[in-house]
């Protein structure tokens, strides 16, 4: 995946536009947009869309839905971290009377997205540029929307927008990378092609977190793009327990999603090498073993999963206080029962609750 910044990406962004004989596109962004160095030029007719939270409601998307289709916008541009580019593919996607089907449990997409659709990330993390799905929540609870043309069918990536995040979300955002690139690795769907970007992906952000969270503007390219391959590998694999667990946590002790995930994962992790699992991949313990193996040989050490812990001490990535029974009770209940499915070793409503208890 190439990148670009300075004057090549303001080329690059023009590119798209002209091609696209782009007459009122729409820009979904955050509010931090107008500080990005640099940021690219709009034409004047563009048409802005900022209301939404960090974990988009279905209101707000009708809201942006609406001021599309009023204003008769023609293309869409996305640019911030996840939640921007998931709201962008919502609008594009979504039927206009989505929150009824909401209600009624049946959630209506179009045959065919509305418009073309450029994604530009400004955080390394969920890799939202390269997926199909888009999360939504609806009174509080996460859905997910998926469309099989939902992907943006343009991604720019800038190493120079990751200069301005502050350093929580550097790593929080890069943890989300490396525990796709991992459970991307373990999941039941991978593929030959999902491995090949998820390895490449851990390589990357392995071989240059440190010097990255330092400051050293010459590692955010690889930081990029691992995070962009993380997210082609679970395009295709989907992720596994570890963030089917981490979302109602993240939300409960009001952390990021990438910190509650690398918390999830190193438990998730530790207990799938254990003995006396139930390997539900049907390829088979083998395989699963075979998995791990390679997964000790990208970390370069003899249990990965250790090498991960250490990690997270590094950064000082703990749980910020103790989980009450009565929170450990509505973690488990809320955990997604068909996303575990995902998981290549059974994870039981007893596991689960061992697993927060262990955290």
């Amino acid at each position: 995946m190439p990148l670009y910044q300075g004057k090549i990406f303001q080329e690059k962004f023009a590119e798209i536009l002209e091609r696209e004989r782009v007459k009122k596109p729409f820009l979904v962004c955050g509010k931090s947009f107008w500080c990005l160095p640099n940021y690219p030029s709009l034409p004047e007719n563009t048409v802005y869309f900022t209301d939404f939270s960090p974990n988009p409601k279905l209101e707000e998307v009708h809201t942006g839905l609406a001021l599309f289709l009023r204003e008769r916008c023609d293309f869409i541009i996305t640019v911030g971290g996840g939640s921007a580019i998931d709201v962008g593919k919502m609008v594009n996607v979504l039927e206009s009377n989505a929150g009824e089907a909401f209600h009624s449990n049946q959630l209506k997409i179009l045959p065919e997205p509305r418009a073309k659709n450029l994604a530009i990330p400004t955080t390394a993390g969920s890799g939202a540029e390269e997926t199909e799905f888009a999360v939504v929540y609806v009174n509080g609870e996460k859905h997910s929307v998926s469309h099989p043309q939902g992907k943006p069918d343009y991604v720019l990536l800038n190493p120079q927008f990751l200069e301005t995040l502050p350093t929580y979300q550097k790593k929080s955002t890069l943890l989300d990378a490396l525990c796709q690139g991992i459970e991307s690795m373990l999941s039941v769907k991978s593929t030959a092609e999902s491995q090949k970007y998820a390895q490449r992906a851990l390589e990357l952000i392995l071989g240059s977190y440190r010097a990255y969270l330092a400051g050293e503007k010459a590692c955010a390219g690889d930081i990029l793009e691992g995070a962009n391959l993380a997210g082609k590998a679970i395009n295709i694999s989907q992720t596994t327990a570890a963030h089917a667990m981490s979302y109602k946590l993240g939300e409960i002790l009001d952390i990021a999603h990438g910190h509650s995930a690398a918390l999830c994962l190193r438990e998730v992790w530790g207990y799938m090498r254990g003995a006396g699992v139930n390997v539900i991949d049907p390829r088979g313990k083998d395989h699963l073993n075979k998995v791990f193996k390679r997964l000790d040989g990208i970390f370069g050490v003899e249990k990965a999963q250790e090498k991960f812990s250490r990690i997270l001490e590094e950064m000082k990535i703990h749980l910020p206080r103790k989980l009450t029974g009565e929170e450990i009770n509505v973690l488990v209940s809320s955990i997604n029962a068909q996303r575990l499915k995902n998981n290549p070793v059974e994870i039981s409503p007893e596991t689960a609750r061992r697993i927060y208890s262990r955290l």
